[in-house]
């Protein structure tokens, strides 16, 4: 910003001093901020809030010593499943607010064609599970007599 000198006779030269103009941040402490804010919540929010939580109650895991199971669908249901022993890799993920409320999410890589990645999301006891998951993923290879062999591509 130049800085702006007027001269006036009588009182010398005038200086700039700042510029401003009013802050958003006036809107939520003052008058229709606190509305708009809670009309935004309320219209947008809940409904947002309320269909996660739909979407959540008609998902369902179910891990057995073979398979895991994955059901998922409101008004159309998939049914998927994975095989423990083409599991590749389990791996346990928490943000900050999953862990102060004890959720996490797994993802899983494994060697099926059609589901290579399965993400469980927000599953309470992530880390816990991961480790249930790990070795019945063990025990079943050790059952099936498989063993994961990494090739790397040389070009």
């Amino acid at each position: 910003m130049a800085e702006e000198r007027v001269e006036q006779p009588s009182l010398g030269t005038e200086t700039v001093i700042a510029e401003f103009r009013p802050s958003y941040k006036n809107y939520f402490c003052k008058g229709w901020g606190w509305w708009i804010l809670l009309f935004t919540l309320l219209v947008v929010g809940i409904p947002v809030l309320l269909a996660k939580m739909l979407i959540d109650k008609y998902t369902n895991y179910t891990l057995t010593s073979q398979r895991l199971k994955i059901a998922r669908g409101i008004i159309r249901r998939r049914f998927d499943e994975v095989e423990l022993y083409r599991v590749k890799d389990v791996t346990a993920e928490e943000n900050l607010l999953q862990r102060l409320f004890g959720v996490g999410d797994i993802r899983i890589l494994s060697a099926e064609v059609d589901t290579p990645v399965v993400m469980l999301e927000g599953v309470a006891g992530a880390r816990a599970l991961r480790e249930k998951l790990r070795g019945a993923v063990e025990e079943m290879r050790l059952k099936r007599g498989v063993r994961q062999l990494d090739v790397d591509h040389v070009p």
